[in-house]
């Protein structure tokens, strides 16, 4: 078994494309599974506002009250269908019935490497038809924070 990161907690943004996030895995050749969470457990969310990547600069907390959001995707697209096809989905929340973390968990394949990928096409064909605005904590943002995390994939280089 490998050891948990260092560094608990990464921002990454998809605005450039794709990313390169260099993990600290030790010896991999016993590993065979990686698994990540998506978003802040309660326990960081109950303590507040933190720094580095949880810095409240970062535009990714709320308030003391509501936490930090997990998932934060804006834009424009032809399958949303308010007005100029806009969408704005932050999505998070901790307390019980409206927590957002998801975990995603996946063999590792036999093959030297992988490259994990997110299927944004597949999350936005998720979307439910008149759904373009989720910014607060409900079961709503849960269920799309849950669709969001099953358009991981993990695909042998």
């Amino acid at each position: 078994m490998l050891n948990a990161e260092q560094k608990k907690y990464h921002l990454v943004q998809l605005d450039s494309g794709a990313i390169n996030l260099p993990l600290q895995t030790g010896n991999t050749q016993d590993a065979d599974e990686i698994r990540f969470c998506i978003g802040v457990d309660s326990m960081q969310n109950a303590d507040g506002a933190g720094e580095g990547d949880l810095d409240p600069a970062n535009a990714m907390y709320w308030t003391w009250q509501s936490g930090y959001i997990d998932v934060k995707i804006e834009g424009r697209s032809s399958v949303i269908s308010s007005q100029n096809h806009a969408f704005e989905f932050h999505l998070g929340g901790f307390a019980s019935g409206v927590g957002t973390l998801q975990t995603c968990a996946f063999h590792l394949p036999a093959a030297s490497g992988f490259d994990l990928v997110i299927d944004l096409q597949q999350f936005f064909t998720g979307i439910q038809p008149g759904i373009s605005h989720i910014t607060s904590p409900s079961p709503k943002a849960v269920e799309m924070a849950t669709h969001f995390a099953s358009c991981f994939q993990l695909r042998p280089k």
